[in-house]
């Protein structure tokens, strides 16, 4: 019955706000009251605010520019990230993205399988000392085959679940701090971290990679049932994100004082002799831990939707089929500021951007199509299948299990390749968007 339904595999506007929500709320979170205590926080208000407008704006630039070339579910086809490069700057570029979300994407997951040993493990070191997860590398090991799991997961309807226990788990770790910021209010200091002006680059890297989800938007944009909808929920979903940073990062600055660790529930641990509450203190460890596991396949999307499409692309090349071919001359109608055709409005202009042409074995770009066995009749991309996702977890898991020290490795890839995909390519779309369609 899912099969025949055309939106059984697609997700609703609830879902849609759940995913943004869930996939730019997490561990980046965490390291936020250590900002507020290098930056101060008129700074770092200043800062979440400007982030916040910087993101969304150059989210929906990508949105309205895949709009603008008919790449919505009615056209048969969802453009992807790379698919929206090299329509604007040629197959180099298309490179360049491919290698820039998939970098920043899997080193996410790589983290989020880091952040999990290393806070579940200091858990069981307190509530039962001498277990075998009493090591980071163990509790990895350990919750593997759930991760394995979860990743099977053929698209985001099918996950919308455990995207609602992630958030549910989350607000629960964020229930337990606040007991613990209640519990402690009454000690709490009375001077204010001031700006260290030393260290405002770091933390203002840390701020911007607590906004973890521009890679996420175009998948969960096209897994929609109804996309027009989508600006007002992406809209809501990033003032709701923005919020729950500032509240959360300025109550704990004010319960704690200085925080000299970039995880404040790790801060916690390391003086749980200075706080009352170490019960909550475990309690929310465990549950943000286990938010950041059933988030993992959510942040893995945006990297097996790229590599699946090139593996399909390559498939279509060995057997002669379509793809990207030449440039095509076509009418385009005038947009409304939300990216949408208006219709019998404006006048036309000629487009001369390269088209994705169907061929005879199948030349669309990525689409969702049905599947068989594993994934159980159910809707996945087009080049996908669990061996790729299997290899791409354990990708992840080798890189969290053998780098000693995974968060220079984060740093390195976040500073070029996260940086580059929220900051740096989005404003190059929006560019040729504004010389496309305003030149006379």
């Amino acid at each position: 019955e899912g099969a025949s339904d055309p939106d059984a595999d697609r997700t609703t506007e609830l879902q849609t706000y759940m995913h943004l929500l869930k996939g730019n709320v997490g561990p980046g979170c965490l390291s936020l009251p250590w900002a507020v205590s290098v930056l101060g926080i008129p700074l770092m208000l200043l800062t979440l605010l400007g982030l916040c407008f910087i993101t969304t704006f150059n989210c929906w630039a990508i949105v309205r520019w895949k709009r603008r070339h008919g790449g919505g579910a009615a056209s048969g086809r969802a453009l992807t990230y790379a698919d929206l490069g090299e329509m604007a700057y040629g197959p180099r570029f298309r490179s360049f993205v491919v290698f820039c979300v998939c970098a920043t994407q899997l080193a996410v997951c790589t983290v989020f399988l880091s952040f999990i040993g290393e806070n579940i493990s200091s858990v069981l070191r307190n509530v039962a000392p001498g277990t075998p997860l009493d090591s980071s590398r163990a509790v990895v090991v350990a919750t593997l085959p759930m991760v394995m799991l979860l990743s099977f997961a053929p698209n985001l309807r099918v996950l919308a679940p455990a995207t609602a226990a992630g958030m549910a788990l989350l607000f629960l770790g964020f229930g337990c701090l606040g007991l613990i910021i209640e519990q402690n209010w009454s000690q709490r200091a009375e001077a204010l971290p001031s700006m260290d002006l030393s260290r405002v680059p770091i933390a203002m890297c840390a701020v911007m990679y607590s906004f973890e989800g521009i890679n996420l938007v175009l998948p969960i944009e096209a897994a929609m049932k109804d996309p027009s909808k989508f600006y007002g929920i992406f809209v809501r979903a990033m003032a709701t994100v923005t919020a729950i940073y500032a509240i959360f990062a300025t109550l704990c600055i004010a319960a704690f004082g200085s925080i000299d660790n970039g995880s404040v529930t790790a801060f916690l641990m390391e003086h749980s002799d200075q706080y009352s509450a170490k019960s909550l203190v475990l309690a929310a460890n465990f549950f943000v831990s286990f938010s950041v596991l059933v988030t993992y396949p959510l942040q893995l999307f945006p990297a097996i939707n790229l590599v699946s499409q090139l593996r399909a692309r390559k498939a279509r090349r060995g057997a002669g089929g379509g793809g990207w071919v030449g440039v095509e001359h076509r009418r385009i109608p005038a947009f409304g500021e939300d990216g949408l055709p208006v219709a019998g409005g404006g006048a036309e202009q000629t487009s001369s951007l390269p088209q994705i042409i169907p061929g005879e074995e199948g030349g669309n770009t990525w689409q969702l199509t049905e599947r068989e066995g594993f994934f159980g009749n159910r809707k996945s991309f087009e080049g996908d299948s669990p061996l790729l996702r299997a290899g791409l977890v354990l990708g992840t898991f080798v890189v969290a299990i053998v780098i000693p020290n995974v968060q220079e490795l984060i740093s390195l890839s976040g500073a070029f390749a996260g940086s580059s995909s929220a900051l740096v390519i989005p404003p190059l779309i929006e560019l040729k968007s504004l010389l496309e369609y305003n030149s006379k």
